[in-house]
């Protein structure tokens, strides 16, 4: 459902009672709206700086005006290739296209960044060096949702302090199996656990470090 109109106080209400909770937990989801934000994007940015610039890790999935007003703080970055085509950052959905996306995506001060690609492997930016991340393959009863699901288990990765292979490993688990079920984000914690032990990371010959 549409947010409802949020004065100057309730912003920065909103804000503090945010940083407390960053600060409080050591890990913060910043995601934006599904309809027309009531936040200025200006929001995000000071919220990711702030908390990413005091030791709390920031996991992002924004798109549109929100994505763009990022400029640091970021742990993990997740977008999808759709969204990136909807915000001017890739042409289409193409491999070469997403990769490129991905030098550009560096503006925002991303740490590590991945995307999403629907059905497609999802492509990887870490510290330079691209990597396409592999899931197994299901038959797909509903897609909506996968990329949430993606977005939830490299949180809880980064919480739980993995390596960045494994949070690789364990974001694309639950989108693959999500695909398989009815309702969103309803995979079990041992099912994807054993389901992320196949997902394959594999280095590409394309290096963005110099980019």
């Amino acid at each position: 459902m549409p947010s409802p109109h949020l004065n100057r106080h309730e912003i920065d209400d909103l804000y503090d009672a945010t940083l407390a909770q960053g600060f409080h937990t050591g890990t913060l989801v910043l995601t934006g709206s599904v309809h027309d934000s009531r936040l200025p994007p200006e929001f995000y940015r000071r919220l990711a700086n702030d908390l990413g610039d005091n030791g709390v890790t920031v996991v992002a999935d924004l798109c549109g005006a929100e994505l763009r007003a990022l400029a640091g703080g970021i742990d993990f970055l997740k977008v999808s290739h759709l969204e990136l085509i909807d915000s001017g950052y890739c042409a289409d959905g193409s491999r070469s296209s997403i990769l490129q996306a991905l030098i550009r995506l560096k503006t925002t001060g991303s740490r590590n960044i991945v995307v999403s690609c629907a059905e497609a492997p999802a492509l990887a930016l870490i510290d330079g060096q691209a990597f396409e991340v592999i899931p197994p393959r299901f038959q797909p009863l509903d897609f909506r949702g996968a990329g949430d699901s993606m977005t939830a288990a490299l949180t809880y990765a980064r919480a739980m302090k993995l390596d960045t292979e494994w949070s690789l490993r364990l974001a694309a688990a639950p989108g693959a199996l999500n695909v398989t079920r009815h309702g969103l984000g309803t995979g079990q914690l041992s099912h994807i656990e054993e389901i992320a032990k196949q997902v394959q990371i594999r280095k590409l010959s394309e290096s963005l470090a110099s980019a």
